[in-house]
């Protein structure tokens, strides 16, 4: 995505896959707050980022530091 970026241009979709390791270093957040940014400083307005139920549970869960259901 780095190339992207430093081009000025950002792909329409872009598949961001968190695993269980990148859950356990804390990292999911990490990761998704990285593109936001990364998508604004690239100047997009709007920055849409979809996530399966379980996976957008488990951002959730590292962002406030508690365990959901």
């Amino acid at each position: 995505m780095r190339d992207f970026v430093r081009r000025g241009r950002l792909p329409h979709v872009l598949l961001l896959a968190v695993g269980p390791d990148h859950q356990a270093l804390g990292l999911g957040s990490a990761l998704v707050d990285e593109v936001i940014e990364r998508a604004r400083v690239a100047g997009a307005r709007k920055v849409q980022i979809a996530l399966r139920r379980s996976s957008a549970e488990n951002i959730a869960r590292l962002r406030t530091g508690r365990r959901t259901g």
